[in-house]
């Protein structure tokens, strides 16, 4: 799959482990891009700031009901050419950082 770019808030859509969803965030203005509702074991997302000013104009990652590394809180991208895969684990644990 080719990458996508996004230029603005989105839902973002996961691929199985050997299919990256793949997402460049070229913003200007700070951005929401929220994860699947039903992820499933070893979806992958992957975002990364091209334009390098998420350090400025945030790039927040909506947990959409899941755990980030298995904390029920969004992911804030706030360092400027921020390059961040998610893979979902499970239920307890949720999106894994790697």
């Amino acid at each position: 799959m080719r990458p996508t770019i996004i230029t603005g808030s989105q839902n973002l859509v996961a691929r199985s482990a050997n299919n990256t969803g793949h997402y460049f965030v070229n913003h200007s203005a700070a951005v929401t891009l929220t994860l699947p509702a039903s992820p499933v074991l070893g979806d992958r997302i992957m975002i990364e700031d091209i334009t390098n000013t998420a350090g400025a104009r945030n790039i927040t990652i909506a947990r959409n009901g899941q755990s980030i590394a298995g904390l029920a809180e969004d992911l804030i991208i706030n360092l400027g050419g921020a390059s961040v895969t998610l893979i979902y684990s499970n239920s307890t644990y949720g999106w894994r950082l790697v």
